[in-house]
């Protein structure tokens, strides 16, 4: 990290995918301090529990959200998606409230989740998907596309990328890490907070 340069803080918040990412962007972002706050197994329902102790009242020059694969496993009961949505915009309306930079970013490229039995898991995915980019859009919040990062030509991700279909290994984060540095470095981030999206 360069000392001489401002440090920013961005806080994690989310499920597995973001908190085993935590060390590799704590050790490769540039002048930011990464705060993890995501929770392995963790559904939307279990975020809105942690808002007022996580991410509510914590002023971060930008927070990340990941979070929907654990609502289609059914980690929380039965997947409805109209009830994600609904508790990924309470999420991101109490972000913008003590963060500067809400960033929202959409689900793997994941066909299958290998500890539930779920049907259709990649049309789930690319359903929700959606409501997630239109959120961020009717939120006014940047949008990062990790779908993207690890798509193949098919649309789906490579055994070589997720071994177990769902988790990102070293590799494949660091495609997601060139997509999260641009996007962080291109930011106009305004320490004062006087543009917070509110």
């Amino acid at each position: 990290m360069n000392n001489n340069a401002l440090t920013r803080s961005l806080l994690l918040f989310g499920d597995s995918i973001l908190s085993n990412w935590y060390l590799l962007l704590q050790n490769n972002l540039d002048n930011w301090e990464v705060t993890n706050k995501a929770v392995s197994g963790e559904t939307t329902s279990d975020l809105l529990h942690r808002l007022s102790t996580d991410l509510v009242g914590h002023s971060h020059d930008a927070v990340l959200i990941h979070v929907g694969i654990n609502d289609i496993a059914g980690n929380s009961g039965e997947y409805f998606q109209d009830d994600t949505v609904e508790n990924l915009a309470t999420i991101v309306k109490a972000a913008k409230q003590s963060h500067t930079h809400v960033l929202l970013s959409n689900l793997l490229p994941v066909t299958i989740i290998p500890w539930r039995e779920c049907s259709n898991v990649y049309h789930s995915v690319l359903s929700l998907n959606d409501e997630i980019k239109n959120l961020a859009i009717r939120e006014d919040v940047d949008f990062v596309d990790f779908f993207a990062c690890l798509a193949n030509d098919e649309g789906f991700m490579d055994k070589a990328d997720a071994k177990d279909g769902v988790h990102p290994n070293k590799h494949s984060y660091c495609k997601m890490l060139s997509a999260l540095s641009n996007m962080l470095e291109n930011m106009a981030l305004d320490p004062s907070g006087k543009n917070r999206k509110n």
